[in-house]
């Protein structure tokens, strides 16, 4: 294992302020790992100008109050992964999933989150169905400026830098 640092990969606008680094280890491995079920899964929504598609989630909210995270949430049951994460994007966007691509699974306290790749709505397409949350469509350029919730941040470095594995530990907010 070794130490990364964004910038491989896919274009992000550069190195996260040193006050928000997220340590994370490379596994050597060309594919994110299956072998765990996972807990959550969320989506890395890009619309077609190259923007994320992120959730604002309000500032009384019990998990990452007045942060930025990637929409998804907990499987339920046994129900298969892209299941659930249809199912998230349905309730919380109305937004219905079309092809999506496993890229990272993010080791949490929690459990397993895998996140996936997919196009995202166009900016303006879609309001959030949940009361007090909101949708802002962020630039990779200026993605590590905003105030993101830790697991999504992980889970958004190692995706700029192309991992397939990331792990983040203590949490104030997932």
């Amino acid at each position: 294992m070794r130490s990364a640092s964004v910038g491989r990969g896919r274009y992000c606008g550069g190195v996260p302020d040193p006050k928000n680094r997220v340590n994370l280890e490379v596994v050597e491995q060309p594919l994110p790992r299956r072998d765990v079920p996972p807990a959550y899964c969320c989506a890395i929504l890009v619309d077609g100008q190259g923007q994320l598609v992120l959730e604002v989630r309000p500032d009384n909210d019990a998990n990452a109050p007045g942060r930025l995270t990637c929409f998804g949430g907990g499987r339920e049951g046994d129900e298969e992964p892209l299941a659930c994460l249809r199912r998230e994007l349905m309730e919380e966007l109305g937004f219905a999933l079309g092809e999506a691509k496993h890229v990272l699974t993010l080791h949490t306290p929690n459990g397993p989150a895998w996140f996936y790749e997919a196009a995202g709505p166009e900016h303006g397409a879609v309001v959030a169905r949940e009361a007090g949350h909101s949708v802002r469509w962020v630039g990779r350029g200026e993605l590590f400026a905003e105030r993101l919730a830790d697991w999504h941040r992980a889970a958004l470095v190692g995706w700029c830098a192309g991992l397939a594995e990331a792990w983040v530990e203590a949490t104030s907010g997932n």
